[in-house]
C-alpha cells in the first residue's frame, strides 16, 4: 500500500556578487544541512535544490526509520533580517553581513544564520536580537582568532541580498514495516526479493520535464500543426486507455525536442484536472548501478508499472540505445525487449524521438518494435520560418546576456551554418551558434567579426575562406605551398586548384571539398602535402586525420572503420564525426582490403558514411588525400623506344587505373604524380626540417635557442641525399648528426640557466658550442647634484657650468659660413646642445622662485622609462629567461619601480644634457671617426623562411642605430653591400631590413666625430624575446677604419672576420621584448618605448660635469 507524503521545506536564497566573476544565486535549506545549489538564474537554482531534496527524501522513505523525514517537516513561522556586524578584534576589525532567521519553538525564540551551519542562538526574553547575536558572535570570532583561524571567510561581503522561500516535495512510498514475531530482528540475505518502489526509481533515473516549466522549457515557433497533434495525443493519454506510442522522426536539431517542450508548456499553462507527467529516460541510466542478475529488470519493470498506474508519459530520445542497454556476458536481454512486452499490452504511454537514419536502423534491429509506434515526421524548417525563429533567439539572447547583435549577423549565421554545418538541420544549428556567441561575449556589440572568430575557432576553417570580402589571390596560395613543398609543381597546382574552388564555392557541395590521389616513390612529400593542406585551409596541421591503410588489410577492416552494432565505435566514422572539418589522409591506399575500397565509394560520391549503429558522418567539409606507391617501380625502370619521353604522370596514372576499379578511379578529383627529389631539392628541404627539429618540446621547455651556421645545412644536405629514399634519408641525417648531439648536451647538465647552443662545421663534422649567458655588470652611474638642498642651488650650478663651456667654445675657431665641414657642423651641434641646457636651467630657476624643493615638485608624473633599483638587478636575467611570462615580469618590475616627481626628472635631464655637451666639446673629438657596423643574429638562415614572425622586433633594433646616425648632422652615413670580386662596395638607397640579418655582406658605414667611443659601449649580446617565451641573441660588429685605409679595404677585412658572437662574449647588456619592453643592464633603465633612442642608454654613462657633482 502506497502512502503519499508532502513536505514543505523552508529555504534561503542568496544573491552572490563576486568581485571578478558573474553574479549567481545560491539556494539551500534553512534547517537541513548538506544541500546547496548555485546557478546564474534564481529559479533554476531553486528547482535543482528541489530535485536534490526529492531524491534524498525518496531514499529516506525506502528505509524503515522515517525520523529524518519527520525532522524535515519542521517549518515554523519565521522572520528574516540582515545584520551588519562590526567586531573589533585584536589584529583587525571584522566587518560581516549576516542573514538572520528567527522563529519561536518550544516556548523559546531562536536565531540562526544559514551562512553559519550548525550555529544557533537563543534570544532571551526582552532582549534585542541584534544585541544578542552581536554579543555571541563577538565571543565566537575572538575565540577563532585565538586559534589562528582565517576570519576573512566570515565577512560574507559578496552576498548582495537574501530572502526566504519554500519548496514543496511530494512523493509516494510503499514501504511496509514488518511485524515483529518475537524470533529476533529481520535480516536481508543474499537473494532476498525486495519490492522496488517504481516512484523512487523513476526519480533516481529519470527527469520530469514538467518541472522545467516555465523558464527552462524550449520554445517552438512555426510548429503549430505538430504541437496541436501532440496536444491531442496527450489528451488521449490522460484517459484510461493508453494511445499508440508516438515517435518523432526528423534530422538532428530540426526541433523535435522543442516541439515536445512547447507542448508541455501549453499543458502546464492550462492544466486543471490532468496530472500527466512527462519523464525523460536514458537507457544507460536505467541500468546504472545494477550489478546482480535480474536487478535492472526489476527496476525497469517497477518504473513501467508506476508509469502505467499514474498515467505518466515516458519519453525516450535514444531508441537504439534501448537495445544495447542490459546486454551482458550471461544474458542478451535488453531494456528494449522488456519495453516491447509492455507496449504490446497497450498500457504504456510512450513518446520518442529519432533521426531518419536511426529510425531505419531501428527497423533493422526489431521491425516489430518499430511497428508499434505511430510516426510523426518533423521536417527541417523553411528559410522564412528559420529567420523568424532565429530573430526570436536573438531577442532572447540580447535580453539574457545584455549583448546587441548587428543586423548582418543573422544572415551570416544562416550562410555559414548552411555551408559548413551539414550534419544538422535548421533551426537548431543556427540557434545553437547564436546562443554560444552571445554567451561568449556578454554585454558586447556583436558583429560579423565575432561570428567569424567563433566559427573559425569551432571548425578550424580560416576566415579568408568564409568572408567573401577577403581577397584570396592564387599567387599567395602558391607561395605558401612552394615554401613547404619542394620540387612538386603538379602537386602544388592541384592543391591550389582545390583551395581556390573552395573559396569561390564552386566545388560540389554534396561531395568532399576535394579528393586527391598522390602517387610517387617514398620520401618525396606526399604526406607533407596533406599536412600543408590542413595547415593552410584549417589553420593547423593537427587538423589531419591519418589512417595507415596497411593496418586495414584483414577481413574485419570494414567493421573497424565503421564499427559494429552495440560494440565499438567506428574508427573512421567516429573521427570524422568528432572533427568534420579536416584533411583525411588515407596512406598507402593500395594495401587496404578490397571491401575498404568499396566502402569509400559512397564517401567519394555522396560525402557521407553511415556507421553500424545508423549514425551518419558527413564528409562534405573534408579534404580527402589518398597516397600510394603505385607506378613508382614502373617509372624508375622504364626501358624501350620512347620510354623516356613518356611523362611520369601518365605512368603513375596508368598504374593506378589498372589497380583500382573504374567506379573508384573515376570518383577522384585529381591524380597527381610526385617526382624523385634531386640534390638541389634536398638543399631546399633541409632548412624546413632543421627548423622543425629545433622547435621540439625539449628545447622550447628549456627556452634553448640553437644557432646553425650555413655550412651545417650544406653538410646535412650532402649526408641526407639518397635518391631512393628521398627526404627520409635527410631526416635520419638530421637526427643522427644534429638532434642526438644536442640531446646529449642537454642531458649532461642538470640545470640550464640562460644559454645558447651554436652548431657549426669543424673538420668536416658538426660541432656544438654551448655557452651560458650572464648579465653585464651594473654600471656605477656618476653621482649628480639632484641631491642638493634646493632648486636655487641646482640653478646656480647650471649657470657656473654654462659660463665655463661658453668660455671654452669662444676659444674655438669660428667656422667659415661659406664652407661647412663635418667638424664645423660639430661646432654648431655643441652650441645647439648648449641651448637645450639653457632651457632646462630656465625651468629650474622658475622652480626656485616658486619654491619647488628637490624633495618634491609641482606634480608627479608617470615616466616612459624607469630606473630599477640595484637590488632588483641580481637575478633578473635568469628570471626573464626562465620565467613563465617574461612580458608580465617586465610589467611587474615597471609597476614596482619608483616614480620620479617632475622636478627630479628635469634635474636628471639637465645633468645628462650637460654631460653630453661636456663629452662633445672634448679636444680629442676634433677629428671624425670612421667605422663599419655589421648586424648579427643567431638563426639568421631560418629567418629567411619566417621573417614576418619576429621582423618587427629586429627592425626596431636596427632602426635605433640608423636613427642614431641619421638624426645627427655631424655624421655622414650610408648602407653598403660588398660583392665578391668587386673593387668598390655598392651603396644601397633603400634596402630591406631583413637583408642586414641574412646577408653578412651588408654594412652600415658612418663617419663623424665622437661616435666611436659611444658605439664601443654597444658591443655585446642583446636578447630578443618573441612568441611569448622564445629567445634569440644578436649583436653588432664594430669595425673602426684604420688611418689611410680605404672603404673597400675595410669591407674586405670585415668579411674575413669570424661571425661567432658567442666566442667573443657571453655578456648580455640589453633585452628587447616583442611587446615593446627594452631593459638595459648597464643603466638599469626599463622602458616600454620600442622606438626608444639609443641616447637614452648612452648619456647616463657619461661623466657628470664637475659643477654638478654633489658634495661628499
Amino acid at each position: 500500500m502506497s502512502t503519499s507524503i508532502e513536505l514543505s521545506v523552508p529555504i534561503v536564497i542568496e544573491k552572490i556578487t563576486p568581485p571578478k566573476a558573474p553574479l549567481y544565486y545560491r539556494a539551500r535549506p534553512v534547517f537541513i544541512s548538506g544541500f546547496e545549489q548555485t546557478d546564474a538564474r534564481e529559479d533554476r537554482a531553486v528547482r535543482r535544490l528541489q530535485e536534490d531534496l526529492l531524491k534524498a527524501a525518496l531514499a529516506q522513505s525506502a528505509g524503515i526509520d522515517h525520523r529524518t523525514l519527520a525532522q524535515w517537516s519542521f517549518h515554523p513561522p519565521m522572520q528574516h533580517r540582515r545584520l551588519d556586524l562590526v567586531i573589533a578584534l585584536r589584529r583587525h576589525t571584522l566587518r560581516s553581513r549576516i542573514f538572520l532567521v528567527t522563529f519561536a519553538a518550544l516556548g523559546r525564540t531562536v536565531a540562526l544564520s544559514p551562512q553559519l551551519p550548525g550555529f544557533s542562538i537563543e534570544i532571551r526574553p526582552l532582549e534585542s536580537v541584534e544585541a544578542r547575536v552581536t554579543e555571541v558572535l563577538s565571543e565566537h570570532f575572538k575565540k577563532l582568532e585565538r586559534l589562528n583561524e582565517n576570519l576573512s571567510d566570515y565577512e560574507f561581503s559578496e552576498i548582495a541580498y537574501a530572502h526566504l522561500d519554500t519548496v514543496q516535495i511530494k512523493f509516494q512510498t510503499n514501504r511496509e514495516i514488518p511485524d515483529d514475531d518475537g524470533d529476533g530482528p529481520s535480516f536481508a540475505f543474499l537473494g532476498d526479493v525486495q519490492k522496488v518502489s517504481g516512484a523512487h526509481e523513476l526519480e533516481r533515473t529519470g527527469r520530469c520535464l514538467n518541472r522545467l516549466y516555465p523558464n527552462d522549457l524550449e520554445r517552438a515557433l512555426c510548429r503549430d500543426q505538430e504541437v496541436a497533434g501532440l496536444l491531442e495525443w496527450f489528451r488521449l493519454a490522460s484517459c484510461a486507455e493508453a494511445p499508440a506510442p508516438i515517435v518523432l522522426v526528423g534530422p538532428n536539431q530540426s526541433g523535435k525536442t522543442a516541439i515536445l517542450h512547447e507542448t508541455i508548456r501549453r499543458l502546464e499553462r492550462r492544466r486543471s484536472s490532468s496530472k500527466t507527467q512527462v519523464w525523460l529516460l536514458a537507457p544507460q541510466r536505467l541500468i546504472s548501478g545494477m550489478s546482480y542478475l535480474g536487478q535492472w529488470e526489476q527496476r525497469v519493470i517497477a518504473i513501467l508499472e508506476e508509469a502505467s498506474r499514474e498515467r505518466h508519459v515516458l519519453y525516450f530520445d535514444d531508441l537504439i540505445g534501448l537495445f544495447h542497454a542490459g546486454q551482458s556476458r550471461d544474458s542478451n536481454l535488453t531494456v528494449g525487449q522488456v519495453l516491447k512486452l509492455h507496449l504490446e499490452e497497450g498500457k504504456l504511454r510512450v513518446l520518442a524521438e529519432v533521426t531518419p537514419a536511426g529510425w531505419r536502423k531501428l527497423r533493422e534491429i526489431d521491425r516489430g518494435f518499430a511497428d508499434l509506434f505511430r510516426v510523426v515526421q518533423i521536417r527541417e524548417s523553411a528559410d522564412l520560418e528559420t529567420c523568424r525563429i532565429l530573430i526570436r533567439v536573438v531577442q532572447e539572447m540580447e535580453s539574457l546576456h545584455g549583448c546587441q547583435f548587428a543586423p548582418e549577423v543573422l544572415s551570416l549565421v544562416l550562410e555559414l551554418s548552411r555551408r559548413f554545418v551539414r550534419g544538422r538541420a535548421f533551426p537548431g544549428k543556427g540557434a545553437e551558434m547564436l546562443r554560444q556567441i552571445a554567451a561568449a561575449h556578454p554585454g558586447a556589440n556583436l558583429t560579423k567579426s565575432e561570428v567569424f572568430q567563433y566559427f573559425e575557432a569551432k571548425t578550424g576553417v580560416r576566415q579568408r575562406f568564409m568572408d567573401r570580402q577577403q581577397v584570396l589571390e592564387t599567387r599567395t596560395v602558391e607561395a605558401f605551398f612552394k615554401e613547404r613543398i619542394v620540387g612538386q609543381r603538379e602537386a602544388i597546382a592541384a592543391m591550389v586548384d582545390a583551395i581556390v574552388l573552395a573559396k569561390a564555392q564552386l566545388n560540389d557541395p554534396g561531395r568532399p571539398v576535394a579528393s586527391l590521389l598522390f602517387l610517387g616513390p617514398t620520401g618525396v612529400g606526399k604526406t607533407e602535402c596533406a599536412k600543408a593542406l590542413a595547415e593552410y585551409y584549417f589553420g593547423s596541421s593537427e587538423r589531419l586525420l591519418r589512417f595507415d591503410m596497411n593496418e586495414y588489410i584483414g577481413w574485419d577492416s570494414v567493421a573497424r572503420l565503421i564499427g559494429t552494432f552495440g560494440g565499438r565505435q567506428g574508427a573512421l566514422t567516429g573521427a570524422v564525426r568528432r572533427r568534420p572539418h579536416a584533411v583525411l589522409l588515407l596512406d598507402e591506399i593500395e594495401k587496404a582490403h578490397p571491401d575498404v575500397i568499396d566502402l569509400l565509394l559512397q564517401v567519394l560520391e555522396d560525402g557521407r558514411l553511415t556507421d553500424a549503429n545508423g549514425v551518419t558522418s558527413d564528409f562534405c567539409n573534408i579534404i580527402i588525400v589518398l597516397t600510394s606507391n603505385l607506378g613508382a617501380q614502373e617509372a624508375k625502370s622504364r626501358v624501350g623506344f620512347g620510354a623516356e619521353s613518356l611523362p611520369d604522370t601518365m605512368v603513375y596514372a596508368d598504374a593506378a587505373r589498372k589497380f583500382f576499379r573504374p567506379e573508384f578511379f573515376n570518383r577522384l578529383d585529381r591524380v597527381v604524380a610526385f617526382h624523385e627529389l634531386g640534390r638541389d631539392h634536398i638543399e631546399g628541404i633541409v632548412f624546413q626540417l632543421v627548423k622543425r627539429a629545433l622547435e621540439r618540446h625539449g628545447l622550447r621547455q628549456r627556452k634553448m635557442s640553437v644557432s646553425v651556421e650555413t655550412g651545417v645545412y650544406d653538410l646535412l644536405a650532402g649526408l641526407g641525399f639518397v635518391r631512393e629514399f628521398g627526404a627520409r634519408a635527410l631526416r635520419r641525417a638530421i637526427e643522427d648528426q644534429l638532434v642526438e648531439p644536442i640531446a646529449a648536451e642537454l642531458c649532461a647538465v642538470s640545470h640550464w640557466g640562460p644559454a645558447f647552443i651554436q652548431a657549426r662545421v669543424v673538420d668536416g663534422r658538426i660541432r656544438l658550442l654551448a655557452r651560458t649567458l650572464r648579465a653585464v655588470e651594473r654600471a656605477v652611474l656618476p653621482r649628480g647634484a639632484v641631491r642638493v638642498s634646493s632648486a636655487q642651488d641646482l640653478a646656480d650650478r647650471a649657470n657656473d657650468y654654462m659660463m665655463r663651456i661658453q668660455a671654452e667654445m669662444d676659444a674655438w675657431q669660428v667656422p667659415d659660413e661659406d664652407h661647412v665641414s663635418l667638424i664645423d657642423q660639430h661646432y654648431y651641434l655643441v652650441k645647439e646642445q648648449l641651448v637645450r641646457v639653457r632651457h632646462l636651467r630656465d625651468w629650474i630657476e622658475a622652480g626656485a622662485e616658486a619654491g619647488w624643493e628637490s624633495s618634491g615638485g609641482r606634480s608627479a608624473r608617470q615616466l616612459k622609462s624607469h630606473i630599477l633599483p640595484p637590488e632588483v638587478y641580481r637575478d633578473i636575467l635568469e628570471d626573464i629567461f626562465l620565467g613563465a611570462d617574461p612580458g608580465r615580469l617586465l610589467q611587474e618590475l615597471a609597476d614596482g619601480a619608483p616614480v620620479e616627481d617632475e622636478f627630479t626628472a628635469r634635474a636628471h635631464q639637465l645633468e645628462q644634457e650637460a654631460a653630453l655637451v661636456e663629452y662633445l666639446s672634448r679636444p680629442q673629438l676634433a677629428e671624425p671617426d670612421r667605422f663599419l657596423i655589421r648586424f648579427q643574429v643567431n638563426g639568421a638562415e631560418l629567418l629567411k623562411s619566417d621573417a614576418e614572425e619576429r621582423f618587427e622586433l629586429y627592425q626596431d633594433w636596427i632602426e635605433s642605430y640608423l636613427k642614431l646616425l641619421r638624426d645627427e648632422p655631424t655624421v655622414s652615413w650610408k648602407i653598403l653591400s660588398v660583392e665578391p670580386g668587386k673593387a668598390e662596395p655598392r651603396v644601397l638607397a633603400n634596402p630591406s631590413i631583413s637583408r642586414f640579418l641574412t646577408e653578412p655582406s651588408y654594412f652600415l658605414y658612418g663617419e663623424g666625430p665622437g661616435f666611436l667611443p659611444l658605439l664601443h659601449r654597444e658591443q655585446g649580446l642583446q636578447l630578443f624575446c618573441y612568441a611569448g617565451q622564445r629567445f634569440e641573441y644578436g649583436g653588432i660588429d664594430l669595425i673602426p677604419l684604420q688611418p689611410g685605409e680605404t672603404l673597400a679595404q675595410a669591407c674586405d677585412r670585415a668579411l674575413q672576420a669570424p661571425l661567432h658572437l658567442l666566442e667573443r662574449t657571453t655578456e648580455v647588456f640589453r633585452v628587447r621584448h616583442e611587446k615593446g619592453w627594452v631593459y638595459d643592464f648597464k643603466t638599469g633603465i626599463l622602458t616600454r618605448d620600442r622606438k626608444v633612442p639609443l641616447w637614452t642608454f648612452l648619456t647616463p654613462l657619461l661623466e657628470i660635469p664637475v659643477e654638478f657633482r654633489a658634495p661628499l
